[in-house]
């Protein structure tokens, strides 16, 4: 009964404040600096109310790898690899299945040119893109299969023919709106433009096509990029195309087109190499790695699934504080000033619920049911004030409704889902030098 007493007193106290406090913006009238005690005036409230702002609840962070993240369906390719000072080399492969032309012209004069792979920019990239790229292009051996929930990850890999059918070195050009065609072998080209005019069984269907043609694996040279690049993955921007030409009354240049086909069998397969980092003893998921152990600071990236745990471990004894409630808590952090020279910080970051192994939770949202993103301040002159503001309120009054908090009950910070599944932004966090402020706003009665 007190509890439900004391919540319905939080509500209507909530409800008549709240929009009082933001009109006047919190005026105060009286403030004593010992305590950080600022008073409302007598004639707005009664003189024994007052708004105390805490920042003295201690944080912990670390930082954990989710052990797989889905890359599939997300209608991006990503090829390349790249060196990283702070968080290591990271490689990417992709995997797709191409299937039957939805319509082919074909007739007996006809003569095979040549066949080819293309892929349209899709304008994202990672590294420098100065240095020439290599691409090279294998055929699977295996079948694509996702898993039972129908997703294949990071860590997912299909058996691929160790002998190359094609490849390419250039300098990419992410930024226009362009398409790289690679030349592959002429022997898979002729085989298929002949049982294309055969109407061999092979190709009589999209299942035959997929069982005698099982798809096609993306590789980067790692000896030559320093780069990783972003490619379009539909039907229209990734697909395999056989040139030919016709003799008749008029020479006719033809071409037949292979697209992609079923997304959901598309994947990226990313690798990282935390070797000669302080990354290097974050190894797995149910291991959250203290910044004490991380030079003092905390990582956050996505493609690597790299996040940054934080726990709460004080936040018991705010129970020990009477005739309250927290009207408002925000979690500030900032991220290291040297960290983001070359590579921009990510706008948009998300808090997620974790557990004592570090299990994905949900995706914290906002009064309006979406998904609440933190407050991004970014001092250019200076890099003093550079800094992410995440409104918590909601965990932490839920946490503490029921006069207990569960410190193993912590928070994720991540990228967005879009981000963290088809990028490699970054973040460095500061975790001593400035500390993460955990601001709370009481209100006593």
């Amino acid at each position: 009964m007190k509890k439900q007493i004391r919540l319905s007193l939080f509500k209507i106290l909530k409800g008549i404040l709240q929009p009082a406090l933001i009109i006047l913006g919190f005026i105060l009238l009286s403030c004593s600096k010992e305590d950080n005690e600022f008073t409302m005036g007598q004639d707005f409230i009664e003189s024994q109310t007052a708004i105390i702002v805490i920042d003295t609840f201690s944080t912990e962070f670390s930082t954990v790898i989710v052990d797989s993240i889905p890359t599939s369906g997300t209608e991006t390719v990503l090829i390349g690899s790249y060196e990283d000072e702070a968080f290591g080399r990271i490689t990417c492969h992709s995997y797709f299945q191409v299937g039957l032309p939805q319509y082919y012209s074909k007739d007996e004069n006809d003569i095979y040119d040549s066949i080819t792979l293309l892929l349209r920019y899709s304008g994202y990239n990672y590294g420098d893109t100065t240095q020439p790229f290599r691409i090279v292009v294998h055929q699977l051996l295996e079948d694509v299969e996702p898993d039972e929930s129908g997703y294949l990850y990071n860590t997912s890999s299909v058996s691929y023919s160790l002998n190359d059918i094609g490849s390419k070195t250039f300098i990419p050009r992410p930024g226009i709106a362009d398409s790289v065609e690679i030349r592959l072998n002429n022997n898979i080209g002729t085989d298929l433009f002949n049982k294309l005019l055969d109407n061999d069984e092979k190709v009589a269907t999209e299942d035959n096509f997929l069982n005698y043609f099982k798809g096609i694996a993306i590789v980067p040279d790692g000896n030559i990029n320093s780069a990783i690049i972003g490619f379009n993955a539909n039907e229209e921007d990734l697909l395999m195309r056989i040139y030919s030409h016709r003799i008749g009354e008029t020479l006719e240049v033809l071409h037949n087109d292979f697209p992609m086909v079923y997304s959901d069998r598309q994947f990226n397969h990313i690798q990282h190499d935390f070797s000669n980092t302080l990354l290097n003893i974050v190894q797995r998921q149910k291991v959250a790695v203290p910044s004490s152990e991380t030079g003092d600071k905390t990582y956050v990236q996505g493609g690597t699934a790299l996040m940054t745990k934080i726990r709460f471990p004080s936040m018991q004894d705010i129970l020990l504080f009477e005739n309250g409630i927290i009207i408002k808590a925000e979690l500030v952090v900032k991220p290291v000033k040297t960290s983001y020279s070359v590579f921009s910080l990510p706008e948009d970051l998300i808090l997620r619920e974790t557990d004592k192994i570090n299990r994905l939770g949900d995706v914290l949202y906002d009064s309006y049911g979406t998904v609440a993103t933190a407050s991004f301040v970014l001092d250019e002159l200076y890099n003093e004030e550079t800094s992410y503001t995440f409104d918590i309120t909601e965990f932490i009054n839920n946490e503490l409704s029921d006069n207990y908090f569960d410190t193993d009950h912590g928070l994720l910070i991540s990228l967005p889902s879009g981000k963290l599944l088809e990028s490699f932004e970054r973040l460095i966090l500061e975790a001593a030098n400035p500390l993460p402020k955990l601001k709370l706003y009481y209100l006593t009665y």
